[in-house]
């Protein structure tokens, strides 16, 4: 039974990527199609609806039939046979499938593209690049000091807990479970080997710092033909998502403080593991849901304000196609902002012009991978 739940969890996980994904198109900014800016009245036309429609149905065929042979797993006479491949599968089938959904992106993005060509040059109207300059004044995000001495917290009880029972900890600690819960993979008891998820929550803590740090950080997107409610549209959006990653790092620095506490103290069989971790992901998916269907990307989806008469303006924003490379890698040498919105999607991508951006790539990378190697 719980191998069979646990197939249709990761056929239904496999399933729901591939439809948050297919949506994309359907809940970005309506300025930009795939990545390619159009001008107003051609960006919902009928086929723009076509092509997001089309987007969706082939990412969720391609999705469902990747997603079929977890239930010819679930059905394994062995658990072991089915935790192995499991694992090796659900990589295997997240690479099609976002090679898949990659092709699909750029093929209609170049359908776009061709269909940008054709609108007659009447149709184009003024361009205007409009920036706030008391933008940054009002809070944007949750101070980072929060996210920090929050997660600083959590860490030091669960250091703190682990080394006051240091004593009662048995010499061989168990690092890994199968899907049936047995204990296949040990440790000696050491300081580095109870160090080890520690280190890793000091990571995830950095990581998700970095993230609020960029939603204060990114360039402000506004909308021309409505300003002020474009304004309190991406304040909002960027004060929402700062609490959900504040209040995400405190689930994430939890669940590993709880993995680690089962570790020591051998408490795997006391409770329903796959359980917990099926309601932490649902949490997790479920509370990023809300906030896309809510928000949509910018704010632009946010209807608590509609634009006055005197809004409605017949401008277009700015057109900066030639600086998203694929739609999808920002790259704009004479563009000092390090951290933009992203043009295909919901949250912030980087300014690949900008060494800092590379430089925080190579720290995201390489500090998991340090971690790793100093504590194994």
């Amino acid at each position: 039974m719980k191998m069979m739940l646990f197939s249709c969890f990761m056929a239904g996980l496999l399933v729901l990527i591939g439809v948050i994904n297919g949506l994309t198109p359907f809940y970005g900014r309506k300025t930009s199609q795939f990545g390619i800016s159009l001008p107003n009245g051609f960006q919902n036309s009928g086929k723009i609806r076509t092509l997001k429609f089309r987007f969706l149905s082939l990412n969720i065929v391609a999705v469902v039939i990747l997603a079929l042979p977890f239930l010819w797993l679930g059905n394994s006479a062995s658990s072991e046979t089915m935790a192995k491949w499991s694992a090796v599968y659900l990589m295997l089938s997240m690479l099609i499938y976002f090679l898949i959904s990659g092709f699909l992106f750029l093929r209609i993005r170049g359908q776009i593209k061709e269909y940008k060509k054709r609108i007659p040059k009447t149709a184009e109207v003024e361009e205007e690049i409009v920036v706030d300059t008391t933008y940054r004044n009002q809070r944007l995000v949750i101070p980072g000091s929060v996210i920090l001495i929050t997660n600083l917290f959590l860490i030091i009880i669960t250091v703190g807990i682990t080394f006051a029972n240091f004593d009662k900890i048995p010499a061989i600690i168990t690092t890994h479970w199968t899907i049936g819960n047995v204990a296949d993979g040990f440790a000696e008891k050491s300081v580095k080997s109870l160090l080890a998820l520690p280190a890793l929550q000091v990571i995830l803590m950095l990581v998700m710092y970095l993230s609020n740090y960029s939603f204060q950080k990114a360039k402000q997107q506004i909308d021309a033909s409505k300003v002020s409610v474009s304004i309190n549209q991406n304040r909002a959006f960027r004060f929402a998502w700062s609490v959900y990653m504040l209040l995400v790092s405190i689930m994430i620095q939890c669940f590993i403080m709880l993995v680690q506490f089962i570790s020591i103290f051998d408490l795997m069989d006391t409770m329903n593991f796959q359980i917990i971790m099926i309601g932490f992901v649902g949490i997790l998916i479920g509370g990023s849901l809300f906030l896309t269907v809510k928000y949509g990307q910018g704010g632009e989806r946010y209807r608590k304000l509609e634009p006055s008469q005197s809004e409605n303006q017949v401008v277009s924003n700015y057109d900066d196609d030639s600086h998203w490379k694929l739609g999808i890698f920002y790259f704009n040498p004479n563009d000092s902002a390090i951290w933009v919105e992203k043009r295909f999607g919901i949250g912030t991508s980087m300014n690949f012009a900008r060494w800092q951006a590379w430089g925080m790539m190579v720290g995201v990378i390489v500090l998991p991978i340090a971690v790793i190697f100093l504590f194994s």
